[in-house]
């Protein structure tokens, strides 16, 4: 059975396809639910400020990670990796759980970047079968074989 997420508009945008997890950051013992926008340009799934904070994530426990930069349409951000795990549920409500990298974005005096949505990046994306329809409604992951 296949993921499904949502599509979600705002203020002359373009609806987009979103997908509602939970993850859990084991290191950092931190777990919550984060809504991705699903973003095949992007090579990595990010959390960004708001889910960052919404998570509770504090960034002195990133300090210890290496810091890496990496460009996009939101400008050149640096990140902290940490590896964890995404929960996803299915429409039956049985849920899938799987390893995965996430880019923990580090703090800026940019006000702008606050509202940058978390994404779904590659590193997942790549080894799924990804649907979108608008006109139909209609978002499905089907994760095929993660390694």
């Amino acid at each position: 059975m296949a993921i499904e997420g949502y599509f979600r508009s705002g203020l002359d945008l373009e609806p987009a396809a979103y997908v509602r997890t939970y993850i859990y950051l084991p290191r950092l013992g931190i777990s919550g639910s984060v809504d991705f926008l699903i973003d095949t340009g992007a090579d990595r799934t990010a959390l960004h400020p708001w889910d960052i904070d919404n998570l509770g994530i504090s960034y002195r426990q990133l300090r210890r990670s290496t810091l890496t930069y990496a460009g996009g349409i939101g400008g050149e951000l640096g990140y902290y990796r940490e590896s964890g795990i995404v929960v996803f549920r299915e429409s039956q409500s049985q849920t899938r759980a799987y390893e995965l990298d996430f880019h923990i974005s580090e703090r800026t005096n940019a006000p702008e970047l606050d509202d940058l949505p978390s994404l779904l990046g590659r590193n997942f994306l790549n080894y799924c079968d990804f649907r979108m329809n608008k006109p139909n409604n209609l978002v499905e992951i089907e994760p095929l074989d993660i390694p």
